[in-house]
């Protein structure tokens, strides 16, 4: 079986000064990019909360010889 990457989404979480929540999506975003979500913090005012790294891969069954 072949394992093919196809893209990593990073989802940021932020709570406003009034406890909102609020989630920011990136898509193309490299793994080492993690700590984008400092940078969005700082961008908009808003308290870091998480942030999550999903990949997406692709399985392909490896033809028979």
């Amino acid at each position: 079986m072949t394992k093919t990457w196809l893209k990593a989404t990073l989802t940021v979480q932020t709570t406003t000064e009034l406890d909102e929540q609020r989630k920011q999506t990136f898509n193309a975003i490299d793994e080492q990019l993690a700590a984008f979500g400092k940078i969005v913090e700082v961008l908009t005012g808003d308290q870091f909360t998480a942030a999550n790294l999903a990949n997406a891969y692709r399985y392909d069954p490896q033809p028979i010889a």
